[in-house]
Order: structure tokens, then C-alpha cells, then sequence
């Protein structure tokens, strides 16, 4: 594998003459105009995307495997010798469109481990993992959380955490397991996926705001402290699932079907009396799972705790 990093990126896009006037400011008395595309430009990355589509396109024509986000380019290639061969063909195109390459971030060199996008990706195992000091931080965060006196910490500090292991998460897929508990603490400042735009929180006083950690905050907290060392890396493809287990329910029926074990079509009057009958869809699903999916799993979770597993419950997926 080989990196290319560009400087500037969108600087090296040229603004027409007649619009850099569209694109100007003001400073100690003088006008100044940008020629090439400001980054702070609304439209900026949506421009530059589509340009480097058309450049990602033109060398996958050209036969290069390629990753590619906004100003990093990942190659890849089976052969370190066509690998060189593919990087000189990249950068030369790059150098001839008027980008510049950030040689210092580069990686030009093949290599079977390489970091891209704040992660890193390992040829030979396959995968794509947390670097060691994004997970001792993120560990040391959540110590320190836990050490907080009388267990309450600011606004502040539970979103910072939050979003940093949201960030993790893309690749430490179990943090998303973890990761409930610290975000209830803001369902009382609104939605969580709204409350910073919340209005409670337009003062910054606001987010010293002090919110309690309850045990089961505390549990998972203290598990990604201990654990997340181990767990941050998942596979870049995933093995055939050795255990296949689907749900589906409606205020019909409800059925369920794994690898060796199926219930269907159980009616409400069949399962439980008028006083139990559950009417809506989503309690259905969950008395459906927990009927057959929980003891099922747990008959045989010590034989498929070191397979890949493929869990549907409706519409949410989940592989293990």
C-alpha cells in the first residue's frame, strides 16, 4: 500500500477572473482576492469532491486500485513492483493537474501498514484498527470520568468523550454497545442526536451543567476503560456467518428462524391472554426475540463466541 497526501487541496483548484471578486476581503486597508478555491467556502468540498471523482476515475481507468476522501489517496496493489509503477503514474498525474503533494504525510514507499483517515490498515491481517494512542486516550478519558468526584461530570466533558469514541467507533464497532449509557445523560437537554443545538445550551455556562453517572454508565464506562485496548480493530471483510439467526413480527403473527431451531406464525391469542396481548409492533419484536433468539443464544454461545455470527431483528442487522 502507498499514501498520497495533497497540501492545500483546494487552493489548487483556479477560480475563474471574473468571480474572484465574489471571493474577497478586507484586511489593514487593502482588497485582497482569492485565485484558487477558498476550504471555508461553502460549496468548497462539494466542488473539490466531484473534480477528484473525475481524477480517482481517469486512474482506475488507467488500472489502479484506489481509495480516495477529499485530499487522501490510498493505492493498493498485490505487487510492490507495480505498486511503484502506480504511484508514479498517480503522482505525475497530480503534478500535471496542479496539485501539490504533501511529501512530508506521504507514504511512497510499499508498505503492509499504513495509517488512513486516523486509522490504520494492515495488509497482512486484513484490518482496519484504533492506533495505540487514540485508544489509550480514549481509555485515560474514561478513567478519568469514573474518578470524578461524587461520579458527576459537566456537559462538556460527557460530549467530548462521546465524540471521540463516536469517531473510534467506526472501526471499534462494539463502542456503539457501550456508548448508550454516557448518551442518556443528555436525553434531559433534548434528542441526542439534536442537543447541541438545543436551547438550554446556547450560553456556554450551560455545558458546565453537572449530570450524575449512574451504575449502568459507570459499568460500561469501566469496560471501555479496561477492554478498548483489545477490542478497537475489526476485519476489512468479514467471514461467512457460521450462525444465521432472523426475526419478523407483526400484530398477526409473529416468527423467528435460526440455524437449527424455528418458530412461526404463533398468533397473540396462542402466545398470551387478553390481559397479555401486546399491540404494538415494536414490543411484539421483542417479545418475539426474546422467545426464541435469547435462549437459543444462549444454549449455544459458547460454541459461536469465536465465529462471525449474522443477527437480523426486522429491519436492524447485526454481525458478531
Amino acid at each position: 500500500m502507498a499514501k498520497v497526501d495533497m497540501k492545500d487541496a483546494s487552493f489548487s483548484i483556479p477560480i475563474h477572473k471574473n468571480y474572484c471578486k465574489f471571493l474577497a476581503f478586507s484586511h489593514g486597508g487593502k482588497l485582497y482576492q482569492f485565485l484558487g478555491l477558498p476550504f471555508g467556502l461553502s460549496s468548497a468540498l462539494y466542488v473539490y469532491s466531484r473534480l477528484i471523482m473525475v481524477i480517482a476515475a481517469e486512474l482506475r481507468k488507467r488500472g489502479l486500485r484506489l481509495i480516495v476522501y477529499l485530499d487522501d489517496w490510498l493505492i493498493i496493489n498485490r505487487d510492490p513492483s507495480t505498486l511503484l509503477s502506480d504511484i508514479e503514474k498517480a503522482t505525475s498525474l497530480f503534478v500535471s493537474l496542479g496539485l501539490t503533494i504533501n511529501y512530508k504525510k506521504a507514504v511512497l514507499i510499499p508498505t503492509e501498514s499504513v495509517h488512513f483517515l486516523g486509522f490504520t490498515v494492515d495488509s497482512v491481517r486484513f484490518t482496519f484498527s484504533v492506533p495505540t494512542n487514540k485508544k489509550a486516550d480514549i481509555a485515560c478519558q474514561a478513567r478519568i470520568l469514573l474518578e470524578k468526584p461524587q461520579v458527576q461530570v459537566s456537559v462538556k466533558e460527557i460530549a467530548r468523550f462521546i465524540g471521540k469514541a463516536e469517531t473510534l467507533s467506526l472501526v471499534a464497532i462494539i463502542l456503539r454497545i457501550f456508548l448508550g449509557p454516557p448518551q442518556f445523560l443528555l436525553r434531559n437537554l433534548g434528542p441526542p442526536q439534536f442537543w447541541l443545538r438545543n436551547p438550554k445550551l446556547r450560553r456556554s455556562e450551560d455545558y458546565e451543567k453537572l449530570l450524575t453517572i449512574q451504575k449502568g454508565c459507570r459499568r460500561d464506562l469501566r469496560w471501555i476503560a479496561d477492554n478498548i485496548s483489545s477490542a478497537a480493530s475489526e476485519p476489512i471483510l468479514n467471514d461467512p456467518a457460521a450462525l444465521s439467526i432472523s426475526s419478523d413480527a407483526s400484530n398477526a403473527s409473529w416468527g423467528s428462524a435460526c440455524i437449527r431451531a424455528r418458530v412461526c406464525s404463533f398468533t397473540p391469542t396462542e402466545k398470551c391472554n387478553k390481559q397479555r396481548r401486546i399491540d404494538n409492533f415494536n414490543q411484539i419484536q421483542l417479545y418475539d426475540d426474546n422467545f426464541l433468539i435469547v435462549p437459543e443464544l444462549h444454549i449455544i454461545a459458547k460454541d459461536y463466541a469465536d465465529y462471525q455470527n449474522f443477527i437480523c431483528f426486522d429491519t436492524n442487522t447485526t454481525k458478531r
